[in-house]
């Protein structure tokens, strides 16, 4: 009966609205009608939220004590799980602000119910409100995808529970969904494409196979040789399989043995450049035998904003030069693109917080470049101005803390630099000078030596008009005189020139300070002129006007100049210029002369010429090419060829596009010539058919011959680049489109799929020829295919039905061989009753190739 006045309710809001309180205020033990109760409130809370969601709140609170709470009771646990579900769907502004602790209770159910004593009935549950959970929270769930993907996957391997899995395939789609948490998933957990798969081939409910559908589509397409390279990463019989079949017979290096990052996976897209040039770059950072070239990587790397990750990554396990050199570096990233960091932020705060142990005491002595991390520290300040405020709390207690320690200590090594880091964050210091000035008053008050005590006060003094210091006033003028009545001469007028700007400041109720500082000042016959003038307009009541004095010139005099990078390369030629950024980034036209001049092959005969052929070409496609990432390679790639032969493919496909048709028309005949020459070395001739399927792939084939560009990749033993050749040929011959013999072509890709051990293949080829082309089958093809029975068969027929001896040698001869090589046995005496009629020559000749016994 409540059920049904439950769903009569839940038909108008209104009208549910004048049972509420009867409702509200009544505890029902059947699941359904709470479940109904709670999806009736989620929706009165639209209406009338004052009056529902607090009872919805202390709902909440419920459920998620007796999901955290009652051990003993399984069935409470999966209605808890439930009902909290319900109740997100229903009312998801009152679930917003408590994200943490539902999904911090839910993945706690989910790790305890792993193991022999699960309860599949409270995971499926689980699960069902995770998804529910992530289509609130959105993008805010991405921070824990880390704690709820194995639990995730964890279910979906459990085959022993239909149900769950099917849940977890549904929240797994709505996660993914929810939180854009799209591809990484794959490259994170190996084993999870495979896995969908594998219950999308299974014997599923179609309702469960279209979810799985539906979770492909989400996560978006995998590149296979991404796929490939996890596979080979996982343990025991799947990582073993792959490694073997990616142990092929070639003899050269394929474009699917280049490092996968340098796949033209997505060559048409404006990262993809940036990409393969930061890859190729981080190959060298991460190679200490090249660590000469290093300061050029990291020039280069400036300028490819997507090499930050990388980067990051770097600095953490390199050695301290080179994670000292990409440090500064790193800084004047910072500085050419200034706000745009800011994705980057919280990666790089923990990563200057990780630096920051170099400051550790006692030090060593000061570094004649400085420090990097502080030349890191003011980039950033500078590039985010205000926003920097924010980030302040994190980064000045570790400044100060170098202030004590050096007191502390005695050691002031530190202290200049961590002074000229203040006086850069200028005015960001105004809400935490409570924090800072204690530490800057010890140090021009101490026995530490003149230099120092002179820059803390000279420090203050640029900060005084930018900061607000009213409230310290009474301790910064008191510690002040104690320096103006001091014992060092030296430091008296650096103490006035500070309290000047003090008085600037604080306008006329300055004039408390004056006759004291006034007194100091007779005793030690110390003269200041802008004091003076200061003290005059004082006691006439004038006004303290801007920029009257010599002592404000002074407080405006700030530090323009930061921490420079003292590692800059002034070396850049015209494709490399690291002084300005605009420079790099805008558009770059194409010199077809140069790329013309540069790939003509007419001249080149020996190894030594292609050598030089490619070298010279690679580094022009570099320097010409429309991405700024690939042209800051082009003076690595003339130090290091390794690298423009990488970046060859990238680098021409870039500048293909933007060429005029007899400019494509003249390197199309220049390849041409590379191929036909008989004294190209074989890695070279490698890179160029790996550029021509690196075209295929972007779907700007280049016009070469593919039987051309078949018979060569057979020829270097890359059989898998042939296959695919060869195949086009076929197909070409077939439809009539190519004059192409189908009889040689089939034999062609029958040898090929033998020699790619794709035996099932290669009779299928042999079958489709009988079968559809009406091409009579060859002998020698079986033997191709090792199906020897048949191949005895066919030269026996063969010597049967022949008219002439030499037609009797061959067929006999196939005989023999087939016999000897695959029967192991001895061809039988008849054999040989079909030589009588040959010239003893030839029989001699047969006599000698078979052996005298077996």
């Amino acid at each position: 009966m409540l059920l049904g006045i439950v769903t009569y309710l839940r038909r108008d809001v209104k009208v549910f609205n004048l049972g509420f309180n009867q409702l509200k205020h009544g505890y029902f033990e059947d699941f359904d009608v709470r479940e109904f109760a709670i999806s009736l409130a989620g929706r009165l809370s639209e209406k009338n939220p004052a009056y529902a969601l607090p009872a919805l709140r202390r709902h909440l609170i419920q459920l998620l004590t007796h999901l955290e709470k009652s051990s003993a009771d399984s069935k409470c646990r999966e209605e808890s799980a439930k009902l909290l579900g319900c109740l997100i769907r229903n009312c998801e502004r009152l679930i917003r602000p408590y994200i943490a602790p539902i999904h911090k209770a839910l993945v706690a159910r989910l790790v305890e119910g792993n193991g022999v004593n699960t309860n599949n009935a409270i995971i499926s549950g689980v699960l069902v409100t995770v998804g529910d959970l992530a289509r609130v929270g959105g993008f805010e769930m991405r921070q824990y995808m880390s704690e709820l993907m194995p639990l995730i996957v964890e279910a979906l391997l459990d085959g022993a529970a239909v149900t769950k899995r099917e849940v977890a395939v549904t929240t797994l789609g709505q996660v993914v969904q929810s939180t854009g948490y799209v591809i990484t998933p794959y490259n994170e957990y190996p084993q999870l494409l495979g896995l969908l798969l594998k219950l999308l081939n299974g014997e599923l409910a179609w309702s469960t196979r279209r979810e799985v559908l539906k979770v492909l589509g989400i996560m978006g397409a995998l590149d296979p040789h991404l796929h490939k390279k996890n596979q080979l990463s996982l343990p025991g019989l799947h990582g073993e399989v792959a490694r073997a079949a990616s142990d092929s017979g070639q003899h050269l290096q394929a474009i699917d043995d280049l490092p996968v990052d340098l796949w033209p996976s997505f060559a048409t897209s404006e990262d993809y450049y940036s990409t393969v040039a930061i890859n190729s770059l981080m190959r060298i950072l991460r190679d200490p035998s090249l660590s000469s070239y290093h300061l050029k990587v990291v020039g280069s790397l400036m300028f490819i904003f997507k090499v930050l990750p990388d980067l990051f990554h770097t600095v953490r396990t390199c050695d301290d030069a080179l994670k000292d050199l990409i440090t500064w570096k790193l800084g004047t990233l910072v500085s050419i693109v200034r706000q745009h960091i800011r994705k980057y932020l919280p990666e790089l705060l923990s990563l200057i917080s990780e630096l920051w142990s170099s400051f550790s005491f006692p030090a060593a002595n000061r570094p004649s470049l400085g420090y990097p991390v502080l030349h890191l520290v003011e980039q950033l300040c500078l590039a985010l101005n205000d926003e920097f405020r924010t980030y302040l709390p994190i980064i000045l207690p570790c400044c100060i803390q170098v202030l004590s320690d050096a007191e502390r200590y005695n050691d002031y090594t530190y202290v200049l630099d961590i002074l000229h880091t203040l006086e850069v964050f200028g005015g960001t210091l105004d809400e935490h000078m409570h924090l800072l000035l204690p530490a800057l008053i010890r140090l021009f008050k101490m026995e530490a030596s003149v230099k120092i005590r002179r820059a803390a006060i000279n420090t203050l003094t640029r900060l005084i008009p930018r900061v607000q210091v009213t409230g310290h006033i009474s301790s910064l003028v008191h510690h002040l005189k104690l320096v103006l009545d001091g014992k060092n001469d030296e430091l008296r007028k650096d103490a006035v020139d500070a309290l000047c700007c003090l008085a600037q400041s604080l306008g006329e109720d300055f004039t408390i300070f004056i006759p004291s500082i006034h007194k100091l000042m007779l005793k030690h016959r110390l003269q200041h002129k802008d004091f003076e003038e200061i003290e005059g307009r004082l006691k006439r009541r004038e006004p303290l006007i801007l920029g009257s004095t010599a002592a404000q010139r002074l407080s405006r005099k700030l530090p323009v100049e930061v921490i420079s990078d003292p590692l800059h390369d002034v070396e850049n030629d015209p494709h490399d210029d690291g002084s300005d950024l605009q420079r790099q980034l805008r558009a770059h036209q194409v010199n077809d002369g140069r790329l013309r001049s540069a790939g003509e092959a007419s001249q080149r005969s020996t190894k030594e010429d292609w050598a030089e052929w490619m070298r010279h070409f690679s580094i022009q496609l570099l320097k010409e090419s429309p991405s700024p990432a690939l042209r800051t390679c082009a003076r690595l790639a003339q130090l290091q060829p390794f690298v423009g032969r990488e970046l060859f493919a990238a680098g021409f496909v870039s500048c293909w596009a933007q060429l005029q048709e007899h400019s494509q028309k003249q390197l199309i005949r220049s390849m041409e010539m590379a191929f036909s020459s008989p004294n190209i070395p074989p890695e070279i001739l490698a890179t160029l058919l790996n550029l021509a399927e690196f075209m295929e792939h972007d779907e700007k084939a280049l016009p070469i011959d593919i039987r051309l560009l078949g018979a060569l990749a057979e020829k270097c033993r890359a059989f898998a680049k042939a296959l695919h050749y060869k195949e086009m040929e076929f197909e070409g011959a077939r439809s009539k489109k190519m004059d192409a013999n189908p009889v040689a072509v089939v034999e062609a890709l029958i040898h090929i799929n033998n020699q790619l051990h794709q035996h099932e293949a290669a009779v299928g080829i042999l079958t489709y020829a009988q079968q559809e082309l009406d091409v009579q089958l060859k002998e020698s093809w079986y033997e191709k295919l090792q199906r020897w029975e048949d191949a005895l068969k066919a030269y026996t027929a063969k010597a049967a039905q022949a008219t002439s001896p030499h037609l009797v040698l061959d067929a006999t001869l196939g005989v023999r061989l087939t016999h000897i090589n695959a029967l192991d046995h001895f061809p039988p005496p008849q054999t040989f009753e079909a030589y009588a009629s040959l010239p003893n020559i030839e029989v001699h000749a047969i006599v000698h190739f078979f052996p005298a016994s077996k």
